[in-house]
């Protein structure tokens, strides 16, 4: 069965939409959007996949380091609903036009 994590939040016109990556293959990209919902493909999920070819495979999350202590990392890695609510409340949410 296939987990999906959460990467990325972003504002959109119709509210805020999360790209998501499945647990088993990180190359396998969704997102709440409408777009990606009637087409399967979306900016969002473009935005994601460019930062993750540009980086070797791996994606960074935008956080304030400040902000951000290592147990606030431990605890976000433990599942996804954690790393969701990480997300949310540290790290830095996109908006593309």
């Amino acid at each position: 069965m296939t987990s999906w994590y959460p990467l990325q939040f972003f504002l959109s016109t119709e509210g805020v939409c999360e790209v998501e990556a499945d647990s088993n293959n990180y190359q396998n990209l969704r997102c709440t959007c409408k777009s990606f919902r009637a087409t399967k493909r979306c900016k969002h999920t473009r935005f994601i996949s460019k930062k993750i070819d540009d980086n070797d495979g791996k994606f960074a999350i935008a956080v304030n380091a400040d902000d951000v202590s290592d147990q606030d990392i431990e605890v976000a890695m433990t599942s996804a609903e954690t790393l969701r609510d990480f997300l949310l409340h540290k790290s830095k949410i996109e908006f593309i036009k």
